[in-house]
C-alpha cells in the first residue's frame, strides 16, 4: 500500500487562511485506489466499530471538537501511516 497526502493551503483575505488535505491510497501491485471498504470483510460492520473507536479516543485525549461526533463517513479520507489508520475529517 501507498499512501499519499496533498495539503493545499490558501489565503484569500480576512481573518485565516484554508488549508484542506485530501489523501489517496494505492495498492502497489495493481495501481488501483483503495477505499476505505477494501480493507474489510464485505457486510462488516467497519463504519460502526471505527466510530466507537473514534469516539472513545476523543473523549480519552480531549480533543476539542466544533460539533459533536457521530460516525465517519463509509467513504471517509483515510492514509496508512506506519502500521496505524489515519483518519481525515473536514468542515467542507
Amino acid at each position: 500500500m501507498l499512501s499519499l497526502s496533498l495539503s493545499v493551503y490558501s489565503y484569500t483575505g480576512g481573518a485565516h487562511g484554508l488549508t484542506i488535505i485530501q489523501s489517496l491510497t494505492f495498492d502497489v501491485t495493481t495501481g488501483k485506489l483503495v477505499e476505505l471498504k477494501d480493507l474489510f470483510e464485505p457486510n462488516s460492520q467497519y463504519v460502526k466499530i471505527l466510530s466507537e473507536i473514534i469516539d472513545k479516543k476523543i473523549a480519552e485525549w480531549e480533543v476539542p471538537v466544533l460539533e459533536e461526533f457521530k460516525e465517519i463517513r463509509m467513504d471517509q479520507y483515510f492514509y496508512l501511516a506506519d502500521h496505524n489508520y489515519c483518519y481525515l475529517f473536514s468542515s467542507l
